[in-house]
């Protein structure tokens, strides 16, 4: 790592390029490696391509570089978490110096050298060749790195492919990878492709966050499956906003054997595009809680149950009127007993004191 002088500048030369050239132009491609002795070893094995950036990392300048040269890189970095790092960083480079680019997915723990010394030169020949598109690369990666069973994991998966995407100028490659990114994420491809556009944000959807009610959160809790299935028996439609009923109406119908709903995507195919905009707010809701129980369960009473509670305490005052005007005492303090009762359970409702109902 010696530092820059005038006359050498790491940030603007790439190892190898001298005794490459000839063979890059020829193939109209570049294996991009880590170190010197990667390159070393893909040259010793035939592979004439290769190079690697001198400095810490790729930069613009190696990249245009590249693209004097080459239409397109395979990316064949060591595969590794600073590899995949790597790997992520150059892909956007690359891009934006109008590259082609692919990944040469290495077995786990392995280099270029490394791979030629324990498993022969057949082994990187087959590695190389079998290099993938960067944006397989990315959807095969995502599920690993991220949680897609929690909304903040398919966020966070949205806005690693949004830094990427934006750099692809062909549309029909922006298409087609958002229409990928609806079936592996399971949201609506319109609402992956507002994303992907910067139409929503994820910072003003967090902000959303201290806005959600008891009803918002059962909602999530159903539509993630994640609703218990005695509740889910006493669960119906009307009991939710008109926004939000046919959605619900659905979900249920939909229901397998009171338990298995289905997929938010499949779920937005039946629907029409303004329910279909609704539902993808929904799923977009970035809500966490540290006791996912409790949580589910302190909104669920103040949802479905305190509803419940305060439609019967107007129903009983009417009849302890009823009761009183007809002098019937018997009936009178049977009803002013569960008046009673009745006013203490919303009580410990409102104040989260209660015990799990259904």
């Amino acid at each position: 790592n010696s530092p820059n002088t005038p006359l050498f500048e790491k940030g603007t030369l790439l190892y190898g390029l001298d005794i490459a050239k000839e063979a890059i132009v020829s193939s109209g491609r570049v294996i991009l490696v880590e170190g010197y002795t990667d390159v070393i070893s893909l040259q010793q094995a035939g592979i004439k391509e290769a190079v690697c950036s001198m400095g810490t990392a790729l930069t613009e300048s190696q990249a245009r570089r590249l693209a004097r040269y080459a239409r397109e890189v395979v990316l064949a970095y060591d595969a590794d978490a600073a590899g995949e790092a790597s790997t992520l960083r150059g892909i956007g480079i690359l891009l934006d110096a109008g590259l082609e680019v692919r990944v040469a997915l290495l077995p786990e723990g392995e280099d270029p050298d490394s791979l030629v010394r324990g498993r022969g030169t057949a082994a990187l020949h087959a590695t190389i060749a079998e290099a993938t598109d960067f944006q397989e690369f990315l959807l095969s990666m995502i599920p690993v790195r991220f949680d897609l069973s929690s909304l903040k994991g398919k966020g966070d998966a949205l806005k690693l492919v949004r830094s990427l995407w934006e750099r692809i100028k062909n549309p029909l490659l922006r298409r087609e990878w958002a229409q990928k990114l609806s079936v592996l994420l399971g949201l609506p491809e319109e609402e992956v492709w507002k994303v992907l556009k910067g139409r929503i944000s994820w910072e003003e959807t967090g902000e959303e966050e201290e806005r959600f009610g008891a009803e918002e959160v059962v909602l999530k809790f159903l539509l993630m499956g994640k609703l218990p299935r005695e509740k889910l028996a006493r669960l119906a439609p009307e009991e939710f906003s008109v926004e939000y009923r046919p959605i619900v109406k659905l979900w249920l119908e939909r229901c397998v054997d009171g338990e298995a709903g289905p997929e938010p995507h499949v779920l937005a195919s039946e629907l029409d595009p303004e329910l279909q905009a609704r539902l993808s707010r929904i799923l977009l809701w970035d809500i966490t809680f540290s006791d996912e129980a409790r949580a589910l369960e302190e909104a669920w009473q103040k949802f479905h149950v305190l509803p419940k509670l305060e439609q019967r305490i107007k129903s009983l005052r009417e009849e302890l009127t009823q009761a009183e005007k007809r002098g019937e005492r018997e009936s009178l303090e049977k009803l002013q007993r569960e008046y009673v009762e009745l006013c203490r359970s919303r009580a410990r409702v409102l104040k989260g004191e209660y015990e799990k109902q259904g």
